[in-house]
């Protein structure tokens, strides 16, 4: 059961963390002192008694990634040597990503561009949630019976040996499908 006390507690707890994490980030100093009545106190202001308490900086990590780790895979620079082939854009342009929408039967059409146009021996391959869904030469198709939920697109061009000469970016879709109707009993009287 929670008390007056632990409720009070709790809630100079969080004031605490508050002040612990802003006066981290701003540079202010933390102290902490105890009343008469033996509860401990935080604050950003010095008081009579208080004593100042070092906080350890906040770890921080980087997330941003550095132009020069990006996947030489998806690079719009990589070419096929044989044919000097050189793709700057590949792209999924329908559906759009996050998009969610019915699919009754499970079908999603897709369709992609590339600049410049595909070269001769050279084929889009769409793969969904990483299992390849098509290959082939034309810019669009339909993908047949895709169970409902979330799931990850993208398109590459390959050559004639296999090899991803450029990808697209993920994009994520959402399919809705109905339940199959279950039998329906009629309850006994």
């Amino acid at each position: 059961m929670l008390t007056h006390a632990n409720t009070q507690a709790k809630f100079k707890l969080l004031v605490f963390c508050t002040l612990v994490i802003s006066g981290n980030t701003f540079g202010n100093d933390i102290y902490r002192w105890t009343d008469a009545k033996g509860v401990v106190h935080f604050s950003d202001h010095a008081t009579e008694n208080a004593e100042k308490i070092t906080v350890r900086p906040t770890q921080t990590i980087d997330m941003r990634t550095p132009a020069a780790e990006t996947s030489k895979e998806s690079s719009p620079e990589k070419t096929n040597k044989g044919d000097g082939a050189i793709y700057t854009q590949l792209e999924i342009t329908s559906p759009a990503n996050g998009s969610a929408f019915h699919a009754p039967d499970g079908s999603v059409d897709v369709t992609f561009s590339a600049q410049p146009e595909i070269a001769s021996g050279h084929l889009f391959r769409l793969t969904i949630d990483g299992k390849v869904a098509y290959t082939g030469a034309s810019t669009s198709t339909t993908l047949q019976n895709v169970d409902r939920g979330t799931h990850n697109l993208q398109v590459s061009i390959i050559d004639n040996m296999g090899m991803k000469l450029i990808s697209s970016t993920s994009l994520s879709i959402t399919i809705h499908r109905p339940i199959a109707n279950r039998s329906q009993t009629t309850p006994s009287k």
